[in-house]
């Protein structure tokens, strides 16, 4: 009976040391996430499961241009954000500031944006956001078998430093609205010519 009780006794052990190291891990190692929303789309779709990276959150320099991250919301508490980081501490953001003139992001700070645009409230509206605030980096897509993927981290010709303008206002909106994009003067221009750009599509 003796051995009995010993040989549940270290069973119990063992099963709690497996529940704190599967905790650790989903905690601090990697996790899944489920995907809510269509800010992130073609790129992740509502109801995806995703991968994440937690432990990068403990070394903001893992971070690179291009990176998809689960990170907390800098304006809804309890609410979480998938964006794609654009620009790190240093850079010059992809729009200028209310002055028009470049914006430096501060130390500490990423701008972060949604692959769909016209879908996401993301640094456009709120600024760069605390690096402080990302939970990980998004890995792949796990669920469903057919959405099974690496993510891409490569940015767009349009997620680029912005600069004076070069061309003429007139010339926003053609075939495409991001080969015009520097000469967007000001973030309300920036939003006033996109939401121009939607409606011709």
């Amino acid at each position: 009976m003796s051995w009995i009780s010993g040989q549940l006794a270290l069973g119990s052990i063992q099963a709690i040391g497996a529940m704190c190291t599967m905790n650790v891990v989903l905690s601090y190692v990697y996790s899944p996430w489920a995907v809510t929303g269509a800010s992130m789309e073609p790129t992740l779709i509502n109801k995806d499961r995703i991968w994440v990276q937690r432990w990068r959150k403990f070394f903001f320099q893992s971070f690179k241009k291009g990176d998809v991250v689960v990170l907390k919301s800098p304006s809804i508490k309890g609410d979480m954000w998938v964006k794609r980081i654009i620009s790190l501490p240093g850079d010059v953001a992809p729009v200028p500031d209310l002055d028009g003139n470049p914006m430096i992001i501060p130390q500490g700070h990423v701008w972060v944006e949604g692959d769909n645009r016209s879908r996401s409230n993301d640094s456009r509206r709120l600024g760069p956001v605390p690096l402080a605030l990302i939970e990980g980096k998004v890995t792949s897509v796990i669920w469903p078998p057919k959405r099974i993927k690496r993510v891409q981290t490569e940015l767009k010709k349009w997620q680029k430093p912005w600069e004076a303008p070069v061309i003429d206002l007139g010339a926003l909106v053609e075939e495409n609205f991001y080969d015009h994009y520097d000469s967007v003067k000001s973030l309300e221009d920036y939003n006033e010519k996109y939401n121009e750009y939607e409606k011709e599509e």
